[in-house]
């Protein structure tokens, strides 16, 4: 289906890598290969709302405006989907404006300038890497804002096991991000 879809649109490119490298890696890969002044990333379990590239153009039209995200709804309204959610994504759900320390990159969106200007996602991160980058915004004075129209849905997973394994991957992996910011009093964001 995908591979139809990019052939009939000429304006998307699939990137399929050859084995799961961890996030930071797709998305630098697919980040590389961009032409656009902003990068948008979304996750593979999001679905972006359909005025999704409309809020995000019409956000960066304040030319200050270096980086921000999202409204993340969840899509599914199960029992463990919505405490995987509420434990993924709490703390996120502004319903204004608003400047924020970090946002977590199923709905993230960066000048392409200054994403290269912080040096990309850190690859050894596994989970952890969104943050570790919107840290290093903010340790350079750059502002990341919330907007609530860039509203995406995310497909949490609906599962007792899911959850404890989630938690645990985690708890193991925040110690990587802490070593790397241990100056960082921030919320440490999870993704997949």
């Amino acid at each position: 289906i995908i591979q139809e879809y990019t052939r009939s649109h000429g304006n998307v490119r699939y990137i399929q890598l050859e084995q799961n490298t961890g996030p930071a890696k797709a998305r630098n890969t697919w980040a590389q290969r961009a032409t656009y002044e902003l990068l948008a990333f979304i996750d593979s379990d999001a679905y972006a709302d359909i005025d999704w590239l409309s809020n995000i153009d019409l956000a960066f039209q304040d030319e200050s405006l270096v980086a921000c995200g999202w409204t993340i709804r969840n899509a599914d309204t199960s029992f463990f989907s919505n405490i995987n959610h509420i434990l993924e994504f709490s703390g996120f759900d502004h319903r204004s404006i608003k400047k924020v320390k970090t946002i977590p990159s199923v709905n993230l969106i960066y000048r392409r300038n200054i994403f290269d200007e912080l040096g990309w996602f850190d690859e050894n991160l596994r989970i952890g890497e969104d943050s570790d980058l919107n840290f290093r915004l903010w340790k350079l004075w750059y502002n990341l804002y919330f907007y609530p129209d860039i509203i995406v849905s995310h497909d949490t997973q609906d599962s007792f096991i899911h959850s404890i394994k989630k938690q645990y991957n985690f708890w193991c992996d925040s110690f990587k991000y802490r070593r790397k910011n241990p100056e960082s009093n921030y919320q440490f964001v999870y993704n997949k």
